[in-house]
């Protein structure tokens, strides 16, 4: 059961290194970008560029850094977030599908492809991402939040009053209280509204 675990943890880490090293052999075309540069150096000079404002470039020499280093972490998810953040939604989806693969910031990793789903309209999809966000980090409310709002656009008001709830529980008072009107919301759009107002009384 142990090997079996273990295998089954490994999986997808083996398959991307695998699959990675035959990539690179079946296209020989493809040069190595930095040629004598380290992965550290790459990460450095990756955080230099993202000081000023290069963000293409530092992404670029994360994903090369993490080429020369498969076990350097959080390589992926970094760059992934670069993408997200300037709007660059089908690369940062392309690498948090990698960053999840490697166990990197896993919730963080899940939601951001709930969001990205979710504004695509693609609510099946961002509902089971969100649901792999709050299983990786249970005490996030935003994750929960997130999950819930992705329900009620998805005309399932009865199942984002538990999420919305579980969200008020694990929140700051402010988005408590955030959470607490969009699970009424949720409860008048699921026919509850008899059970909102008694609760309003």
């Amino acid at each position: 059961l142990v090997s079996v675990f273990y295998v089954g943890k490994k999986f997808d880490y083996w398959r991307y290194q695998i699959g990675s090293r035959l990539r690179a052999r079946g296209n020989p075309l493809e040069p190595d970008k930095y040629p004598g540069v380290s992965a550290n150096d790459l990460v450095e000079q990756a955080i230099v560029a993202e000081r000023i404002g290069n963000w293409q470039e530092a992404a670029d020499r994360l994903l090369a850094a993490k080429r020369k280093n498969l076990l350097y972490p959080g390589l992926f998810f970094h760059a992934a977030k670069l993408c997200y953040d300037h709007g660059d939604y089908d690369s940062a989806d392309r690498w948090l599908d990698r960053a999840i693969a490697f166990h990197e910031n896993l919730g963080e990793s899940f939601h951001m492809r709930g969001m990205i789903a979710n504004g695509r309209r693609d609510y099946a999809a961002a509902e089971q991402f969100f649901e792999a966000a709050a299983s990786a980090s249970p005490f996030t409310a935003q994750y929960l939040y997130s999950w819930a709002e992705a329900l009620r656009q998805d005309h399932k008001p009865k199942d984002a009053v538990l999420r919305y709830q579980q969200a008020a529980l694990r929140g700051t008072d402010s988005e408590e209280n955030i959470c607490r009107f969009k699970a009424r919301m949720a409860m008048i759009e699921a026919g509850e509204a008899l059970a909102v107002s008694d609760e309003l009384d």
